[in-house]
């Protein structure tokens, strides 16, 4: 697949133009901030509105989930015969889920040694892996090696400041 042009960029001809776009780029980039500033204060308002109404409806329907597990586990085996984990209600349905086991583990370095001492390698995991910063230490030892290189890159940036400024070029 042929590779896509670059789309042709504009740019100023003289440090004059240039000092212009950059007026230009920090008054826009303050107009930017500007309208997300008014733009976050009015979502803010409108999230402080409902706020109010939704407080008391949370709380409530925290109350009904918790009385409806206490009622699910004070009746629990009339309410899942037949091995069932769910029980159907006409407005909804309630239950138990059981989750993946998972490991729980204290003491990592003294179970490691443990493992070792009980001759259970199957539970141990060994990796290896380049240490990167060892590499950038020694960089000219390191890239004589075949397949590490040092990348050092360059970018260009543009900062406006914050205010007009009366700077001469």
């Amino acid at each position: 697949m042929p590779k896509a042009k670059a789309a042709a960029v504009t740019a100023p001809q003289t440090l004059e133009e240039a000092n212009e776009w950059m007026l230009q780029l920090g008054q826009h980039q303050r107009e930017h901030i500007r309208l997300e500033t008014h733009r976050d204060d009015e979502m803010a308002d409108i999230r402080n509105t409902y706020e109010g109404s939704l407080v008391p409806l949370e709380e409530h329907m925290a109350r009904l989930q918790a009385g409806l597990q206490a009622y699910g586990e004070a009746n629990k085996s009339a309410l899942l015969a037949d091995g069932k984990r769910t029980v159907f209600l006409t407005h909804g349905e309630m239950g138990w889920r059981t989750h993946p086991p998972k490991v729980s583990l204290s003491k990592i370095a003294e179970l490691i040694e443990r493992l070792k001492q009980l001759g259970k390698p199957q539970f141990l995991r060994t990796t290896e892996t380049i240490d990167k910063e060892a590499i950038l230490k020694h960089p000219e030892e390191a890239s004589a090696i075949k397949g590490i290189s040092i990348i050092k890159k360059e970018t260009f940036f543009v900062e406006p400041y914050e205010k007009e400024s009366t700077h001469a070029t």
